[in-house]
Parts: C-alpha cells; structure tokens; sequence
C-alpha cells in the first residue's frame, strides 16, 4: 500500500466515523477503579496522573468500559486518527452490525486494500482493529461473535486490538476471551471538559453555570449523556426550569429516549419502583433477586421478563455490578423515589 493510498483509506473512514467533538478523556486502570465504589469514582476529580488515550492504546489487547453516554463510541473513533498518526492500518467495526459472519462485516467496514497490505510505503503495516460495542452483539448471535473474534485475535498475532463495552457485561463475558485483555475504565467529564462541551454548544458558560447551580446539578455536568440533555433543555427553553426534579426528569427522560421501546411507560414504572425500594431499604443498589422481586410485584410480569427489562434499563440510566442493580447517578434514584 502506498502512502497515498493510506491517507484516502484514513480520510474515508474519519468521514464515515466522524468525531465533531474530541476532548482527550482520562480513564482509570481496573485497577484502580476495584478500589472505588461507583459514587466515589464520579465524585473524585481526575488528575494529571490518570491515564490518557495514548496510554490506553499503548497495549495491543485493550478495552475500555463505560455506561451508556459515556462516551466509548466517540473513544473508538478518536482511535482512527490516533492509529493513522502512528502509521497503523485502522479498521472500525460497529459490532451492532454483526450477524454471524465476521469476516464479512469487517470488509464491509474497510478495504481489501487495508485487510492485504503487509507494508505502507515499505514500513510494516500494522492492522488495529476497533470493535465498538462489544456489548451491541445480537444476543442470538453472541456466542458465534465470540468464537470468529478468539479466531481472529489468535490468528493475527502482529495486529492490535481495541473493544468498547459496558461495564458488568464485559465482566460477565470476559472469561469467554481466549487472550487476555488490558482494561480501562473511562470517566467523567472534569470541570474543563464540562467548559468545552458548553463552549461548543454555542451556550453562554455563565448562564448555563449559573442555572445549574440553582438546581443544585453539579455531579450531573460531568455525565457526558445528561450534559447533553442539559444543554439541550437550556437552549430550548433558556434555563433549567424551576426546579431540581424538573431538570432531573428531562435527563431520565432523554436518556430514556436514547434506547426506544415499545413499552416506555412501563420502563419508568420499573425505574420509579427501583428507586422507592432503594429508598425504602436505605441503600444505593438492589441485589439481582431483591430487584427482580421488586420488577414482579410491582408490573406483575414473570422473572425472565423482569430481567430483560432490567437489561434493556442497563442500555440507559441503570448500572450492573457485580453485587446488584443501582442508578448512573444517585440523583436520579433520588428524583424518581
């Protein structure tokens, strides 16, 4: 592949996966996110010593977690430039797409000539592949997906391997990988990301700083998904609205929006019902029964349709952990309770 056949690969793929805004993210080692609880996480302003994305794609087998809106999808296309800057053959792949034949989705998505190079220019050329959602897998076709990607990873010893995901369902599946991955967990805005995110928007940062401060929304900014929301309810109607509640059930609601159903009103009966019962037991999470229990009573459906209500809710404000179910931010527990 000649080098000028490298830059049109690479200026095709950053227009189909284009990042209208990149703001270099920190994340945290597995690590030292084991040694937080959730809240603390968020609460904890991240510093100049938390890895950057050059740190993360420094190894060759990574993935990076995040909840939904975090931010991992714009992570994964951001690494196109950051592989086309070190003179690496990137390759994107949405796996929302998969249906059984990954070889087939992978050419959909790049080039014979990017998958046959052996050199750019006659440097070596090194693939990275990007998976992006490796929890978007069709679930019919999970365990198919699993087998071509170990096939894959096994068979290109040389290429480098990037993958996004949620949190708890990468760790439910990561044992299922054939080589071992390093693990990154993405985090929230800082207070300058929270400035540049406004700034692009076009909003008045002191206007905007201003209303959230009378709502009493300080942890909700550096949420990626419900800064969104914010500033879109700021522009629409020119501040955050009366109260605190009003401007929290805007962001459920968004959020809510973000991963349509044919049920929502029974999504946020689940969520109201979750929320009291947490408040009720004094606690920030239910466990995998006592919120099962709770989805039965309250919308009389059996237990396999209490869990993929449960798993269709983890797509928006709810987060899986390994010791239950508990709320992105404790705000919205707090609102819907």
């Amino acid at each position: 592949m000649t080098r000028d056949d490298f830059n049109r690969y690479v200026t095709d793929l950053q227009q189909r996966w284009p990042v209208l805004l990149f703001l270099a993210r920190s994340f945290r080692t597995a690590e030292e996110w084991n040694r937080w609880s959730s809240f603390e996480f968020r609460a904890r302003a991240s510093g100049d010593g938390e890895p950057q994305l050059d740190n993360v794609l420094y190894h060759g087998h990574v993935v990076v977690l995040g909840e939904a809106g975090s931010g991992k999808s714009v992570v994964a296309r951001r690494a196109i430039e950051h592989a086309a800057e070190q003179g690496r053959l990137p390759i994107f792949v949405p796996l929302k797409a998969y249906s059984g034949d990954l070889a087939a989705l992978i050419r959909l998505h790049s080039s014979d000539a990017a998958l046959e190079a052996t050199n750019i220019d006659g440097a070596p050329a090194t693939r990275v592949y990007i998976f992006d959602g490796f929890d978007e897998v069709p679930a019919d076709c999970f365990d198919e997906f699993v087998r071509e990607f170990n096939a894959l990873v096994e068979r290109e010893t040389d290429s480098r391997f990037l993958m996004t995901s949620r949190q708890a369902f990468f760790v439910g599946r990561q044992a299922q990988l054939s080589q071992p991955f390093e693990v990154f967990y993405i985090l929230d805005f800082s207070d300058d990301d929270v400035d540049g995110v406004i700034r692009n928007a076009g909003v008045d940062r002191a206007a905007f700083r201003e209303a959230a401060s009378r709502s009493h929304l300080s942890q909700e900014l550096g949420n990626p998904l419900a800064l969104d929301a914010l500033l879109k309810l700021f522009q629409a109607r020119g501040g955050l609205g009366q109260t605190r509640s009003e401007a929290l059930q805007h962001v459920v609601d968004s959020a809510l929006e973000t991963r349509p159903t044919s049920n929502p009103r029974s999504q946020k009966r689940a969520l109201r019902m979750l929320a009291v019962a947490m408040e009720v037991a004094a606690k920030n999470q239910l466990t995998n029964d006592d919120a099962i229990a709770v989805l039965r009573r309250a919308l009389r459906i059996d237990a396999a349709a209490a869990r993929t209500l449960l798993d269709e809710l983890t797509l928006s404000v709810l987060v899986h952990t390994p010791n239950g179910y508990t709320f992105q931010l404790h705000s919205y527990g707090e609102y819907l309770a």
